[in-house]
């Protein structure tokens, strides 16, 4: 997941960001990259999800990680047009995020884990946000390298290789046979025996369900400022007149503080619930927003307090999001409700994305999108705390046990 999910969001902001400076590219050019890259990976997701019931969560990985082979090795050798980034990165790498990372690597935790969902989701990503750390780093010091931004990519091509290789060592596919009868799964067929009606019932009746649509608006809303760290936030350190390498360490800094966000978000959760400790997360993403608003001068230390506030709130937030799929509606129906929140987020995040560097461009200035984007998490908290807890006639597991 880290392969497939962080290279192409934080890892590619960093290389887009030299190869469109390289290259002459203006911002909307690196706006219309990341929107296709998500525009892609989303639309792909449910096709993903069904792969999954068909070739299983190891190959569908596998197909993900060998289609970030070849966008690499494009971009790090010939490509020199917007066009060529689009194919190599936004459509080819958008395939890799479909079909090798959150909704397969979360369908398998979803699958292993029972009582501890939460906990495990939280895991994942905060080992994901501690090796992205590295791994983006890496691609800091190969673009600083005489190789520039196509040492870059050379990083993915080498991590599309290691993904490989570690999904056909060690991934495994949903628990079937003698590996149903772990403690960890016996345990989901005790406590959960009323609700095993209500688990079969069809995607059409839970998508209608006010808690879903509430998850999924918060999903799109954090998106929507995620999006825009990802894809202008070097240009907007820059433009207060912070030098290239220290807006370059606003990403793995964000990386490094969701782990924070990762980690807390399942301690919030256990003192309270799922619900409620969503809502104080999005509050903390929306502060870290409104910080980064009011900056007005290059003061690095005020600078990634911001970008670190962002960061923790996004990553407890994110995993709010997945833990309220995972333990509100039946483990048969996660991949396809992930994919489903999935689509709903690249609306908000193409939108910030490809508007907010033509704004830029006729006005230079971001301040109005990012308070645009804090009125929207806003919205979003509303709506959370407006949505029961629980879904009217779905089996859920309680917070208390679950987290």
């Amino acid at each position: 997941m880290c392969i497939s999910m962080s290279l192409p969001i934080y890892g590619a902001s960093v290389v887009n960001t030299y190869m469109a400076t390289a290259l002459g590219w203006n911002s909307q050019t690196l706006g219309l990259l990341i929107s296709v890259n998500m525009t892609i990976a989303a639309i792909f997701s449910p096709i993903a999800a069904n792969a999954i019931a068909r070739i299983g969560i190891r190959n569908s990985i596998v197909v993900g990680c060998l289609t970030m082979v070849v966008g690499g090795a494009w971009l790090a050798t010939v490509a020199a047009q917007p066009w060529e980034a689009i194919v190599a990165f936004s459509v080819l790498m958008g395939l890799t995020s479909a079909f090798s990372g959150i909704v397969p690597c979360q369908a398998g935790v979803a699958a292993w884990f029972v009582r501890r969902r939460t906990f495990a989701i939280s895991v994942l990503f905060a080992v994901v946000g501690v090796a992205s750390f590295a791994v983006i780093a890496l691609i800091g010091a190969a673009v600083e390298s005489p190789g520039g931004w196509r040492s870059g990519w050379w990083v993915f091509v080498g991590a599309g290789v290691v993904g490989l290789l570690t999904t056909l060592l060690f991934v495994r596919n949903a628990p079937t046979g003698e590996d149903t009868k772990s403690s960890e799964l016996q345990w989901d067929e005790k406590q959960e025996q009323v609700g095993q009606a209500t688990r079969e019932l069809p995607l059409s009746k839970v998508v209608r369900s006010p808690l879903l649509l509430g998850v999924a608006f918060s999903m799109l809303a954090i998106a929507s400022g995620s999006v825009f760290m990802i894809a202008h936030c070097q240009v907007y350190l820059r433009s207060l007149g912070i030098s290239a390498a220290g807006a370059a360490f606003a990403m793995p800094l964000v990386s490094a503080t969701m782990v924070v966000g990762n980690v807390g978000f399942n301690l919030l959760a256990a003192s309270t619930d799922l619900r409620r400790a969503q809502i104080i997360s999005m509050g903390v993403f929306a502060v870290g927003l409104v910080a980064l608003a009011n900056l007005h001068s290059p003061n690095l230390i005020a600078a990634y307090i911001a970008v670190g506030v962002v960061g923790a709130g996004f990553g407890a937030a994110q995993v709010g999001v997945m833990g309220m799929l995972g333990h509100y509606w039946s483990t048969a129906l996660f991949p396809m409700l992930t994919a489903i929140v999935l689509l709903v987020q690249t609306v908000g995040g193409c939108v910030v994305a490809i508007l907010a560097g033509a704004y830029f461009d006729a006005h230079h200035t971001y301040i109005p999108v990012l308070f645009a984007i804090v009125a929207v998490n806003l919205l979003a908290i509303i709506g959370v705390w407006a949505t029961s807890r629980q879904p009217k006639h779905v089996g859920v597991v309680s917070s208390s046990t679950s987290t």
